[in-house]
């Protein structure tokens, strides 16, 4: 069972959530309502995730994340926040929260979130006990990063990562200047996952004109009564059990962010003037050129250690 540890002052909130992940069979759950124990709890014990509210007194979630952070302490850290305070959401995210939840928080989406922050831990700890082992020539899809010349430990290490990232379904976000080759190792871990023989497509944000075609290239569009424009099918649709490789995402508008952030928590959207849920089988790899902080797998790609 992963180890989850519960941080907030409500004890209704925490024997809640208790009892509902004790109930999935699949966490070993500690709550803690003083915050003040935290921090020693942290350094005596390992947890696979933490949720952790961020209004509470003595010490704030917010302290808190910015300690265990400042101290090298690097267990993904859900955060929950109140409806209307975004502000503190985006605040704690740019600290290095995984991800973050308002109240009252939905049972599923708690869930899948946890999830994808356990298995982000168990795959950091994995390659941290083999950082000092990992060779080129262990790669088991060594061909497939050929384009990546280099001797670099770090470089070796990501490729090692990408590679364990393919099998798997996690959106994966890719950081690194210009260059450096993120397209490449994205279309290198589409290569060797099990998607491969499905499409692989990339659209840069910053070369789309404007946020409703963005908007409309990604998710279609329904024609509404009377309109002289045609129904559109979105590549969402399009390219049903590909790889999606979206780059420069800091040029998506907040409303395009919030609604891909549903693809991936739950695989689903809706077109443009529909209310039509749908289904997303579509593995989304991310990219910018800034280090910007999502709930996803990060993977930094150093212009140095590949071929232009």
């Amino acid at each position: 069972m992963k180890k989850i540890l519960i941080v907030d002052d409500d004890t209704a909130v925490t024997n809640y959530l208790l009892v509902f992940l004790t109930q999935t069979e699949r966490f070993d759950v500690t709550v803690v309502n003083d915050s003040r124990e935290v921090m020693d709890l942290l350094r005596r014990d390992h947890f696979d995730a933490i949720l952790l509210d961020m209004d509470m007194p003595q010490v704030s979630g917010m302290d808190i994340l910015r300690l265990s952070r400042e101290r090298g302490i690097q267990t993904p850290i859900v955060v929950l926040t109140g409806v209307g305070v975004v502000d503190l959401a985006v605040k704690a995210m740019k600290i290095g929260a995984f991800d973050y939840l308002t109240k009252p928080v939905d049972d599923e989406t708690l869930l899948k979130v946890l999830l994808q922050a356990v298995e982000r831990d168990a795959l950091s700890r994995t390659l941290e006990g083999l950082a000092g082992e990992l060779k080129r020539e262990d790669l088991a899809h060594g061909a497939a990063f050929d384009e990546f010349i280099t001797g670099d430990a770090r470089m070796i290490r990501l490729l090692h990562e990408a590679e364990k990232m393919a099998s798997g379904e996690m959106t994966i976000f890719i950081a690194g200047e210009r260059g450096s080759g993120r397209e490449k190792l994205a279309r290198a871990i589409h290569e060797i996952s099990p998607r491969k023989a499905k499409p692989f497509v990339a659209l840069d944000a910053d070369t789309v004109e404007s946020a409703e075609e963005l908007a409309t290239m990604l998710f279609g569009r329904n024609r509404l009564h009377g309109e002289a424009t045609q129904e559109r099918v979105g590549l969402l649709e399009e390219m049903a059990g590909g790889t999606l490789f979206i780059d420069d995402i800091e040029h998506l508008s907040i409303p395009v962010q919030i609604r891909l952030k549903r693809v991936i928590q739950f695989k689903e959207f809706y077109r443009e003037n529909s209310t039509k849920v749908l289904s997303a089988d579509v593995r989304l790899i991310l990219s910018s050129t800034k280090d910007l902080t999502l709930p996803s797998t990060r993977l930094r790609s150093r212009a140095t250690s590949c071929t232009t």
